[in-house]
């Protein structure tokens, strides 16, 4: 049994469309649900002025503005405003506690990569697969682990001056390479040091 976030009703799980993006496996919102919020939009004969959208939750038309954007619609923003979308997520997370910090966890860490870097999860995702899952530069995989045991995601490199993704390091060697400033010279002096130190 599952309980609709749209209609509040428990229902059995068949009457679920699958969706790979939630644990469970399932969709949140009831098979009948989703069909009426498709007729909704169908069945509307007001106008959209053009930057606008519709809110297939609250029924009202406001500004793109107030809809988080969407790479699964054809206009690239959510079918709910921020408002509603809010309201229905909060809802979630106070009934799955645990998974809601799982999924926040995960989705501000990819929201920080886009922001910061310009760089989407399928590209990210292909500099790990280039490099074979290993540190850019010491070539050896992450070690350090959350509080949970999963090892954490390589970090993004980047050059501090043009902005340009360099590559992945492991957080050791990131580390390093922003303390020294990324001066080259710098780091050789280090390991020059090191080697004549070794037998000390």
């Amino acid at each position: 049994m599952k309980t609709c976030t749209a209609c509040k009703i428990n229902l059995d799980i068949s009457k679920f469309a699958p969706h790979a993006h939630f644990k469970d496996g399932f969709n949140p919102r009831c098979k009948n649900c989703i069909i009426e919020a498709g007729k909704s939009r169908r069945d509307r004969s007001i106008e959209i002025p053009e930057g606008s959208k519709y809110c297939t939750r609250c029924k009202e038309i406001k500004s793109l503005s107030e809809f988080f954007k969407s790479n699964r619609s054809k206009d690239g923003f959510y079918w709910t405003c921020r408002t509603c979308t809010n309201e229905v997520n909060g809802i979630w997370a106070s009934k799955n506690q645990k998974d809601a910090k799982r999924i926040a966890s995960g989705a501000a860490r990819r929201a920080h990569v886009r922001r910061k870097y310009n760089l989407t999860d399928a590209e990210y995702k292909e500099l790990v697969v280039a490099g074979k899952g290993l540190c850019s530069a010491y070539k050896s995989p992450e070690i350090i682990t959350h509080k949970n045991g999963k090892v954490w995601e390589l970090c993004v490199d980047h050059d501090h001056v043009t902005g340009k993704v360099r590559g992945l390091l492991c957080h050791a060697c990131n580390r390093a390479a922003g303390a020294i400033n990324d001066d080259p010279a710098r780091l050789r002096q280090i390991a020059d040091y090191l080697e004549e130190r070794r037998l000390l």
